[in-house]
């Protein structure tokens, strides 16, 4: 390299033809040796496979129940949301045992309840109506002491049908409260829509029952209340009743009042509700068969 340089300079100091020092120097640059140097002097870079791939980004592959991830375990990363939600799901759609426990009993107790408050109003009624038919005039003394034993035997009936009433209420009532801070609640009835997108005939006939029941409840109400309306206002017509149990009768007068205002109310609306869900029922294509 040191010969090329030398035979270049020679050259360029010993001729001053502008000629010649341009082949000198051209002769130079383009020389093997002068590239080799130019280019050791500046190097072009050159992007290699660990230039381009320095980080490669964690991205977690499952393939199986013991399969490992880049920088992870599959065990060791969160759940995903889905999962945490589908579970989440799982555990409304389906209660637990303690709380389908207490469904049952809350269930069973409620009907009791109403049963044993039906049977008693029905007993007060039979009771109105035998009273009723001793006090009118006329039938044979053997109607009318037939009458007269069994209003006796009903009354005592009466005063029984009235404690099983108050006691399954109470345990209603102490069924209901064993949900208090556990969070439980009655479990919901079918649905108006189907699965396929259709009407729920369950829907409609358990509905139509418990609004007829409250229909048929509330009749029975109001024809026990405005019996014990009329009783109590002519016993206080009664001039010899002292001050104080005239008014003990008042207080009572007026509570049967209320509850025959109560009944009424809500005769009027279960009827509301019943036609309601007949036109629901109609215009959602439901067969009127389904209510007979």
């Amino acid at each position: 390299m040191k010969s090329y340089r030398s035979f270049a300079l020679t050259v360029v100091t010993r001729c001053c033809h502008p000629i010649a020092c341009s082949l000198a120097l051209c002769f130079l640059f383009s020389s093997p040796a002068f590239g080799q140097q130019a280019q050791a002097k500046k190097r072009v870079p050159v992007l290699t496979t660990d230039d381009v791939v320095r980080e490669r980004p964690q991205v977690e592959v499952v393939e199986g129940a013991g399969a490992r991830v880049e920088g992870k375990k599959a065990g060791d990363t969160d759940k995903p949301a889905a999962t945490t939600a589908g579970t989440k799901a799982g555990a409304g759609d389906k209660a637990d045992p303690a709380e389908a426990a207490w469904r049952e009993r809350v269930e069973k107790a409620r009907e009791k309840a109403k049963a044993a408050q039906r049977t008693a109003e029905e007993g007060e009624l039979r009771v109105n109506e035998l009273r009723n038919r001793l006090g009118n005039s006329g039938g044979t003394p053997k109607d009318r002491n037939q009458t007269a034993a069994e209003l006796e035997q009903m009354g005592q009936r009466l005063k029984q049908l009235r404690a099983e009433a108050r006691a399954a209420e109470a345990e209603l009532q102490e069924a209901l409260g064993q949900a208090k801070g556990k969070g439980f609640t009655e479990a919901e009835g079918p649905k108006p829509v189907a699965d396929g997108g259709g009407p729920n005939e369950d829907y409609y006939k358990t509905r139509f029952a418990k609004l007829n029941e409250a229909v048929q409840d509330a009749e029975r109400g109001m024809q026990l209340y405005d019996l014990r309306v009329r009783d109590l206002r002519s016993r206080l017509t009664n001039n010899s009743a002292d001050r104080f149990s005239t008014g003990q009768v008042q207080e009572e007068l007026e509570a049967a009042q209320q509850k025959l205002d109560q009944a009424r109310n809500a005769r009027t609306k279960a009827q509301s509700d019943l036609d309601a869900l007949l036109d629901e029922a109609r215009r959602a294509g439901v067969s009127p068969g389904v209510f007979r």
